[in-house]
């Protein structure tokens, strides 16, 4: 009699064994395209950040022209120094934008393409905007008033606003591209499954095997929680909890994946409970 018993727990931990490694073959599978997805996701994710980092840079720099310029219009209407304050501070934060701009578009032909024309209309209209400074210092304001009747200034920072919403608009474009890729991928990346096989009547388990998928670019067996499990009751939900728990006390997630942590813990509880009702 305990030949027989003995012959047929040993029959039952193969069954386990051999169903539990198919399980974490299909796991294997499962990792191998969460691992793919989770690449593609972050590098949709950054070329997302990228696309703002370019608007934002655009942004600056066109924002840096325009403070010139109003610092420049406020000191010919009024001749007050302090206008000359803001206008200096527009005219140094100017190149480190350019440059930003430069460098955050090396990567874009089109852009770079513009680039130059970019650089000429704007040191043509801030050139214009130190004549007429240099005039109002030097008592001619008329000779100043005049410069700016011309329209040169005018005609150039047009050229500027136009090439930089040129840029502009094409960025967005490529915002909206990368930002379906990167919610796309976003679905495919954060999936999370687990396989348990459970020795055990449906009351309490006697052995288990748990691993989990798309945690990690394999399965990841949870040794740990399998030897914590053993004698938790399947209808203890706590138990179960707090067995799998000890699987994840070394656990460092990203800042991106945080929320796996839970979820996994969630998921393998589920798997558990599954495995246990067919047990």
């Amino acid at each position: 009699m305990t030949s027989s018993r003995l012959q047929g727990a040993e029959r039952l931990e193969r069954r386990v064994k051999i169903g539990f490694a198919v399980v974490v073959t299909v796991l294997a599978v499962v990792g191998a395209a969460w691992y793919r997805g989770t690449t593609r996701y972050v590098d949709d994710s950054r070329w997302v950040h990228h696309t703002y980092d370019v608007i934002d840079a655009l942004d600056d720099l066109l924002g840096a022209a325009k403070d010139a310029e109003l610092g420049q219009r406020g000191y010919l209407l009024t001749s007050d120094s302090s206008y000359l304050r803001g206008y200096e501070g527009a005219l140094r934060a100017v190149p480190p934008a350019l440059a930003r701009v430069r460098t955050l578009t090396s990567d874009n032909p089109v852009e770079t393409a513009r680039l130059p024309g970019l650089e000429r209309v704007l040191a043509e209209r801030l050139g214009l905007l130190d004549q007429i400074i240099a005039l109002q210092r030097g008592r001619k304001p008329a000779a100043a008033i005049a410069l700016v009747r011309t329209g040169a200034g005018k005609r150039a920072m047009d050229q500027v606003r136009r090439i930089v919403g040129a840029m502009h608009a094409d960025e967005s474009q490529l915002l909206a591209a990368r930002s379906a890729a990167f919610h796309q991928s976003e679905r495919s990346a954060f999936i999370v499954s687990a396989a348990a096989v459970v020795a055990g009547d449906r009351r309490r388990i006697r052995s288990a095997r748990l691993a989990l998928g798309g945690v990690a670019h394999k399965p990841w067996r949870l040794t740990a929680a399998e030897a914590a499990l053993r004698g938790a009751s399947l209808a203890d939900i706590d138990a179960l909890r707090s067995a799998i728990a000890t699987s994840f006390t070394d656990a460092r997630p990203l800042a991106d994946n945080a929320f796996k942590v839970e979820l996994a813990q969630r998921v393998a509880v589920r798997a558990l409970q599954t495995a246990g009702a067919r047990a």
